[in-house]
């Protein structure tokens, strides 16, 4: 079936342990980290098995969730 990139976003005032238990959860849904940085915010990239549903844009402590794709600029 394939799967999905995508990238989510924290809140700057977010603690590490927000984010922790944020990659726990990807990795329960059989998802796999594959990027986490926090130099222009705190943010996640993962895959997720494609049509896993989540619940992400709920948790208080995320500002955002967006697939994650190749950008270009012209």
């Amino acid at each position: 079936m394939g799967e999905v990139k995508k990238i989510i976003r924290f809140k700057p005032e977010t603690p590490e342990e927000e984010i922790n238990k944020t990659e726990e959860q990807i990795k329960k849904l059989g998802g796999k980290i594959t990027g986490k940085t926090t130099i222009t915010g705190k943010t996640l990239m993962f895959t997720l098995p494609a049509g896993t549903i989540t619940t992400f844009d709920t948790n208080e402590h995320i500002a955002g969730v967006e697939d994650d794709g190749v950008v270009t600029i012209q």
